[in-house]
């Protein structure tokens, strides 16, 4: 018959299995604890690098708005340039020179100048829907998922279409200077029209 009296030897066992199993449970809960504040810093880094791209965002919204503030202007301008040489030619039929002001003017900057600033808005209408991927990206996505890399792609894609707005308004200015030398020409003959009108 089985005696149900503890012995020594089974408190000593009892007391070593115990032991055994808070080893293993502090081995077990200091790899935990680890795990733990990698992920923890891993979080505070994206969501440093989901700060920093909101506030490129907001950058890029805020030049999107001004550029289209700047070829709002550049096409009122154009149109008033337009309007004073059509006055000019209308008022100077036979002048030779108005005549190739107008051959200049018609066949090459306002062609040029028009393709510039709407190759710069199609630009811009794809800046703002790289944008909207952008937020939806970052509305989709917790701060621990590893969608930020593809976030970063598409702003880095879309970086690349500032620059080419800029350039494209760097030429915009050189054809604006070209045709505002034009106007000044118009100005010009105006002047002269009012001293001596022409038969």
């Amino acid at each position: 018959m089985k005696s149900n009296t503890l012995k020594f030897r089974d408190l000593d066992n009892i007391v070593d299995i115990y032991a055994l199993n808070l080893r293993d449970n502090e081995n077990v809960f200091g790899l935990q604890a680890k795990e733990s504040n990698r992920l923890i810093s891993k979080t505070l880094r994206i969501q440093e690098k989901l700060r920093l791209l909101q506030e490129k965002i907001e950058n890029l919204n805020s030049f999107q708005k001004q550029t289209d503030l700047i070829l709002h202007q550049v096409k009122c301008n154009l149109c008033c340039i337009e309007d004073m040489i059509g006055n000019a030619e209308a008022q100077c039929p036979k002048m030779e020179c108005c005549k190739r002001m107008k051959n200049a003017l018609t066949d090459l900057y306002r062609q040029d100048t028009y393709k510039l600033v709407e190759n710069t808005e199609v630009t811009i209408t794809n800046l703002q829907q790289g944008l909207d991927q952008i937020s939806s990206q970052i509305q989709q996505n917790s701060v621990a998922s590893p969608g930020i890399e593809k976030i970063a792609e598409i702003l880095q894609v879309h970086l690349q279409n500032l620059e080419e707005i800029e350039q494209n308004t760097e030429q915009v200015k050189a054809k604006l200077n070209e045709v505002e030398y034009w106007k000044n020409f118009c100005l010009h003959l105006y002047k002269l029209k009012e001293i001596k009108p022409w038969e």
